[in-house]
């Protein structure tokens, strides 16, 4: 709602345009102000923020094919296999649940997460127990506070598409000055503790494609995530930009490297931890 007002037909409705002055030669936007309470506010303009829901998202495997869930994968994926039965000499996540080792000793918080090799596995009579090394120390885990991680990767490099409504971006940014642009996800799981490198880019993709694409090697950027975490992160302006200009739709995650700090899970549309773009704007009126 504006808070200039114009009579027309014998009632007072919202100005529909700005105000501008000519200068030079040019018109520019004016700032109107009004004294209220012994100070000057601007009534000429409002600022306003926004925030813009990604309605799909999508994983495609190394070979540009839909792959995954509803997740959004970056990067190799080393999926685990939380069914699988845990051997000697498979490789193993010790999980966020764990409390104990099998022995009675209470669990530091900085080994959930880390992976392990299994050595040896003995059965007890609470269930089976793995010998690992961590940190150089040999402790023994119970089966169930390990998720095996599986040995081979059929998916190979992967990739993301996050598309937004671009309709509905248009019609309320149109005409306004945007003065910043925040992206949120929330991880779920990066294949390194520490977390991981994310790189982004855009497409032009309205709805789900059969086949990946997206623009890299322009207006792209990356910056690091850390895992498990929901966050807010500064997009660049450009973004917006290019969907007011009908030139995208969307963002993507496309890190094209084997490197393992380019590995991270995402959750994707339909949660309430979907990514989404807020966008803090002037409207001028």
């Amino acid at each position: 709602m504006s808070r200039i007002k114009i009579r027309r037909g014998g009632r007072w409705i919202d100005s529909p345009t700005s105000f501008k002055t000519k200068r030079n030669g040019k018109w520019d936007r004016s700032t109107i102000r009004r004294r209220t309470g012994g100070k000057w506010e601007i009534i000429s303009q409002v600022n306003r923020t926004m925030d813009f829901w990604a309605t799909w998202t999508k994983t495609y495997n190394q070979n540009n094919t839909p792959g995954g869930g509803n997740l959004m994968f970056e990067g190799i994926d080393h999926r685990h296999d939380p069914n699988g039965q845990i051997n000697v000499g498979d490789r193993a996540i010790i999980k966020w649940s764990a409390t104990h080792y099998e022995t009675g000793e209470w669990m530091d918080n900085w080994v959930h997460g880390v992976t392990v090799k299994i050595i040896q596995i003995r059965n007890r009579g609470r269930g089976r127990a793995c010998l690992a090394s961590i940190n150089r120390v040999y402790s023994w885990i119970y089966e169930w506070d390990l998720q095996k991680i599986m040995g081979s990767n059929p998916y190979g490099i992967q990739k993301s598409l996050m598309g937004f409504d671009r309709g509905h971006i248009q019609s309320v940014l149109r005409g306004k000055e945007i003065k910043r642009v925040q992206l949120y996800m929330k991880n779920t799981y990066t294949d390194q503790g520490n977390g991981s490198m994310v790189r982004f880019g855009y497409h032009n993709h309205t709805s789900q494609p059969g086949r990946f694409s997206a623009e890299y090697n322009r207006d792209n950027w990356q910056l690091r995530w850390e895992r498990n975490r929901g966050k807010w992160v500064d997009v660049p302006i450009r973004q917006i930009q290019l969907m007011l200009e009908g030139k995208s739709s969307g963002i993507s995650l496309w890190g094209e490297t084997t490197d393992r700090q380019f590995s991270a899970w995402f959750i994707g549309a339909g949660n309430g931890e979907s990514p989404r773009l807020r966008v803090d704007y002037i409207d001028y009126g």
